[in-house]
């Protein structure tokens, strides 16, 4: 299996229309009854290739839908193999934010339900809900019903010992929270107790995302000097923003830009919140 070392937006994009191509040949329900995977070599690059996929996330989105299509396609070409549901929902994650077609990504993101359910692995719970429960069920679905199932997804982690998607199951459930209209106080709280509980396990990528979004909460709680900056004891952009770009850490400077933008559209900062 070839895979480009640093690829660009027009490889993602290439392969993304090949695997979807490669998938129209046969209606979407088949894929649920695919015969099981057992070709050693193929179930080898299958379990190699979701062994990076965290990794792979945080720092390019390109190399992230590379790595999916390309489980995709082995399991439709190979049979379904234990992380294939997982592909096939992450699939759905993608379709969802870099197409117009949203009822096909629910449709994945529900195969790979389907196709977990029948499987019965615990081991890929974890790994399972957070891209279902982050980014699709919600297109259909009011976003409070995710709230449940990624606790169950961080649990799930825990028990597996995924600790790496245990948190950001935890990292999304308080990004829903957040945006569901809670008490700020009561969200506080849990936060809080998140962000030692991520820590606790050590994964510091999702204790800093959560911070970002307990940093924009004391923001609006007007305790902090800044109305609009995320500079606090909690999270301080000033410190954290250069290692982020350092790190190629997309997803904290995703989160930290959208909530300035959002704080500064709630704070009548308008031409600042066009700017971020």
């Amino acid at each position: 299996m070839e895979l480009p070392e640093e690829p660009t937006q027009n490889d993602a994009q290439a392969i993304l229309k090949n695997t979807i191509e490669e998938l129209s040949n046969q209606p979407i329900g088949n894929l649920k009854n695919s015969k099981k995977g057992h070709h050693p070599l193929r179930k080898a690059q299958m379990t190699i290739l979701t062994s990076v996929i965290g990794p792979a996330y945080q720092v390019s989105p390109e190399f992230f839908i590379i790595l999916i299509c390309k489980q995709v396609s082995l399991s439709c070409r190979y049979g379904n193999f234990i992380n294939s549901a997982f592909a096939y929902t992450a699939l759905g994650s993608i379709l969802k934010t870099y197409t117009d077609d949203i009822e096909l990504a629910y449709k994945f993101g529900q195969l790979g339900l389907e196709i977990h359910k029948i499987a019965g692995v615990k081991e890929y719970e974890a790994k399972m809900y957070c891209p279902y429960y982050s980014m699709i069920h919600h297109s259909k679905n009011h976003l409070n019903e995710t709230l449940d199932y990624l606790v169950i997804g961080y649990k799930s982690g825990l028990e597996t010992g995924d600790y790496e998607f245990a948190g950001y199951n935890l990292v999304f459930y308080c990004c829903n929270l957040f945006l569901v209209g809670n008490s700020l106080e009561a969200i506080k709280e849990e936060l809080f107790q998140y962000v030692e509980a991520v820590n606790a396990i050590r994964q510091i990528s999702s204790a800093t995302y959560i911070a970002i979004f307990l940093q924009a909460i004391l923001n609006l709680q007007g305790k902090t000097p800044s109305c609009c900056r995320l500079v606090g004891e909690i999270y301080d952009e000033d410190k954290m923003a250069p290692l982020h770009s350092e790190q190629r850490d997309n997803a904290a400077i995703l989160f930290a830009n959208a909530l300035k933008s959002m704080l500064c559209f709630l704070f009548e900062r308008y031409e600042e919140a066009i700017f971020h």
